[in-house]
């Protein structure tokens, strides 16, 4: 009977040595580890797939540690590492794409901007041009009238003026008081439209020989030309030439013509 005793006890103290070996896992923080990652995941929410995962294989890992399970502990543990981090890359990346459509959206309203503005620039470009044309036209017309000018046409961006009021003496290429003034208001004109070009034409009545008159038509733009620049309008926007007799306005056969022909002609360019 004691030898039965003896022998039921050393049954079960084998059984409780090898139940204590079992439970003897050391920790390597992996477990810790396996945590910090599945709280990190949760930052990006816990409703995904992937965080449902690793919690559920991080209660295994927890459970196999305490059972002494090292096969269990260590393929739960690999497991909650790698689908928490699956959950953060997912979580991350709809950040992203969220961070991606505000940015299209507020690239589209920039765009939506930007073309109104652009309406609006032209709108306003338009504007400008129609009240600077206005301008200009009213502008000439004080000019032409202040020189005794009439236009003779032009092309796009340049008047021609065909001046009586700029007129010379016979066989002369000096300017009167009457003619300076007419010069000065052509000047202040200038200096009104900086981006203007003005060419000078001089011309003369039939009077004497060919040769002469060329001369004397050049004279007369030079004269001009002098003034003007005299008066502050710079040389590199003036151009001169002469046409001598032979573009006349009036009939050289009267003397009232003749006095009409000896004249200067204005081109005003770059308007």
């Amino acid at each position: 009977m004691i030898k039965t005793c003896i022998k039921g006890i050393a049954g079960l103290s084998a059984v409780l040595l090898m139940s204590a070996c079992a439970t003897t896992l050391e920790a390597d923080g992996r477990l810790d580890s396996a945590r910090e990652l599945l709280s990190q995941a949760s930052a990006y929410g816990t409703s995904s797939e992937a965080y449902g995962s690793a919690s559920g294989y991080l209660d295994e890992a927890e459970t196999a540690f305490a059972d002494g399970d090292a096969d269990e502990y260590d393929a739960s543990v690999s497991l909650t590492e790698a689908y928490a981090r699956l959950a953060i890359a997912e979580g991350q990346y709809a950040e992203a794409d969220g961070a991606l459509s505000s940015m299209r959206s507020e690239y589209d309203t920039l765009g939506a901007q930007a073309n109104s503005c652009a309406a609006d620039l032209q709108a306003c470009e338009a504007n400008f041009s129609d009240f600077t044309s206005a301008n200009l036209s009213s502008d000439l017309a004080i000019l032409a009238a202040a020189m005794d000018c009439q236009r003779t046409g032009g092309s796009e961006g340049s008047v021609s003026l065909a001046c009586q009021g700029v007129s010379f003496a016979f066989d002369s290429a000096n300017l009167g008081p009457v003619t300076d003034a007419r010069l000065g208001a052509l000047a202040a004109f200038m200096s009104e439209y900086p981006d203007a070009g003005l060419e000078v034409i001089g011309h003369t009545d039939s009077t004497g020989p060919d040769g002469v008159n060329q001369a004397l038509s050049e004279a007369r733009a030079r004269k001009v030309v002098d003034f003007l620049t005299s008066a502050g309008v710079d040389v590199s926007r003036l151009s001169m030439s002469g046409k001598g007799e032979a573009e006349p306005i009036a009939d050289n056969n009267t003397r009232a013509g003749r006095a009409q022909n000896r004249r200067v002609d204005f081109v005003i360019s770059s308007l």
